[in-house]
């Protein structure tokens, strides 16, 4: 989600900070930990209001969940107060606002955190939106291969400038273009494919997705894993074991032997030689499986 949020002037700024750096709160938590005289105390990391945190910033809007902070004892609720150290360095665009959560009793530690800030300008009526940060993720986190065939496992939310490398724990099982993600089966057994992502900062994520290669008894399956057609043939290959709300795509290694309908399965035997058609289904949990029927189709018998 893209926001929108405007700037403080410097006095505004001054004033607000003279206001609000020190905010008293009272909560209630849930972890168990331990206080300086070794008691047990309840501790969960939880908030300054969002209201406490736009008076702030005048206007800034808040990017993510807010941090909070809640301190029981014996159901007794902690006092305490929020600093904000770096707040006179209030700038435009998206930056690290940082909190300090200090209890009034000194049995307790101090908690700190950071809150993503987006400030814009106070004065533009028409200005351009940043995007929010996101992260990478793959668009299969588990990928199911029959033999002999492949998927090219995607990216979302990339970050420009960043570097990918693509690699398999078990190339004998399924190998992957070290490049671009495609994942191509082997032979029967399971790999681990790992997507590691060098980000313009020089940060390093590591996304990773299971191939399985083969099927159990309870997973979707052809009807026909081989047809022999004439051309001019029709035929619809269907599915067993289907799984509810997922989303089925056929596709046909070579139009000129056999065409398939993309949604349904129906294949139409074009012209004398092989080829194969692939379903790929994507279920609910965002899980893949890539299923394959063989065909050959000849000329009709005079």
């Amino acid at each position: 989600m893209k926001k929108r949020v405007k700037f403080v002037s410097v006095i505004t700024l001054i004033m607000t900070l003279l206001i609000t750096n020190y905010m008293p709160v009272r909560a209630r938590g849930i972890e168990i930990k331990k206080d300086k005289n070794g008691e047990e105390y309840r501790l969960l990391v939880m908030a300054p209001t969002e209201k406490e945190i736009f008076d702030m910033v005048e206007g800034g809007d808040i990017i993510g969940e807010l941090p909070q902070i809640r301190i029981t004892i014996n159901e007794a609720e902690v006092e305490g107060t929020f600093t904000y150290p770096n707040y006179n360095n209030t700038r435009l665009g998206l930056w690290d606002l940082e909190w300090v959560f200090t209890p009034a009793d000194d049995r307790y530690e101090p908690v700190t955190g950071t809150i993503k800030v987006n400030v814009r300008p106070r004065d533009v009526e028409d200005i351009e939106e940043i995007d929010e940060p996101t992260t990478p993720s793959l668009t299969a986190i588990r990928v199911t291969l029959d033999t002999l065939t492949s998927y090219d496992i995607n990216l979302i939310n990339k970050v420009s400038g960043s570097k990918y490398k693509w690699t398999s724990s078990n190339p004998s099982v399924a190998k992957v273009n070290i490049k671009n993600g495609l994942v191509t089966a082997v032979s029967e057994g399971e790999a681990i494919i790992t997507c590691e992502i060098t980000l313009p900062d020089g940060t390093v994520e590591t996304l990773k997705s299971l191939v399985i290669v083969g099927y159990d008894d309870n997973a979707p399956v052809l009807t026909e894993t081989q047809l022999d057609l004439e051309v001019g043939d029709k035929f619809d290959i269907n599915l067993e074991n289907k799984i509810a709300k997922s989303k089925y795509r056929w596709v046909s290694s070579d139009r000129s032997v056999v065409k398939v309908n993309s949604s349904n399965g129906k294949v139409t035997a074009v012209g004398p030689g092989e080829a194969y058609v692939t379903c790929t289904i994507t279920t609910p949990e965002n899980q893949v499986i890539v299923l394959r029927c063989d065909v050959t189709v000849t000329e009709p018998e005079e």
